[in-house]
């Protein structure tokens, strides 16, 4: 009797998980990315799905990207969603994670079968296309690694902690060729755990990541 009792628990919370009812780590960090909104302001505007779900139950909640053929270029959001305000933002990728051509998309938001249309505007500043910067998630240490697939790029890479205060900044107006860089950051024993912002300015464009430092390392 307890066996099949366990077994029934376990059914239930796996229908759950399968229904996105209850939260996971992946979708936990999948969320935050679509809700933080891009270091550029003029991005944050123009790629920002505002939408209210005012109903007091939860409901499955899609979220589509389209391009003006009405060709589907990208499944932002299939989920449970309950009462609230959301704000979600699009990286300019489809489906594929390939950058999508400038113009105009449409999104297309499904809300327990109601349905809401509007626009997304894609532009480019120059370098967005032609650099990376990511987080070392295999290092002990807090690493990032920045590539430039072009010439000639006028570089910063700033440190800040959460009340924007600056921390460091590793790299000052330096002019970078094509290449592979990694720096690892080295605070001292004072420096508090939690979220910092790493931000690479190229030229008039800037990337930003989100990093959480846990404690301090010999």
């Amino acid at each position: 009797m307890r066996n099949r009792f366990i077994n029934s628990l376990i059914l239930f919370f796996s229908i759950l998980l399968l229904g996105g009812f209850l939260p996971t780590k992946l979708a936990a960090r999948d969320m935050e990315k679509l809700i933080t909104p891009p270091a550029d302001s003029a991005d944050a505007e123009n790629l920002r799905v505002w939408y209210g779900v005012e109903r007091r139950n939860r409901c499955r909640f899609n979220l589509e990207i389209y391009d003006l053929a009405h060709h589907k270029v990208r499944d932002m959001l299939d989920q449970s969603l309950g009462p609230g305000y959301y704000n979600f933002y699009w990286d300019k990728r489809d489906d594929s994670n390939r950058y999508v051509e400038p113009g105009t998309y449409l999104y297309k938001i499904t809300d327990c079968g109601k349905i809401k249309y509007g626009n997304l505007k894609v532009e480019y500043k120059p370098w967005e296309r032609t650099s990376a910067f990511v987080q070392d998630t295999l290092s002990d240490s807090v690493k990032v690694i920045f590539e430039l697939l072009e010439d000639s790029a006028r570089v910063s890479l700033r440190i800040y902690n959460g009340v924007e205060k600056l921390m460091g900044e590793p790299v000052v107006d330096s002019l970078m060729n094509r290449g592979r860089y990694t720096y690892t950051w080295r605070p001292d024993k004072k420096t508090s755990p939690g979220y910092y912002y790493f931000r690479l300015y190229l030229g008039d464009y800037t990337r930003e990541l989100k990093i959480l430092y846990k404690s301090y390392l010999k």
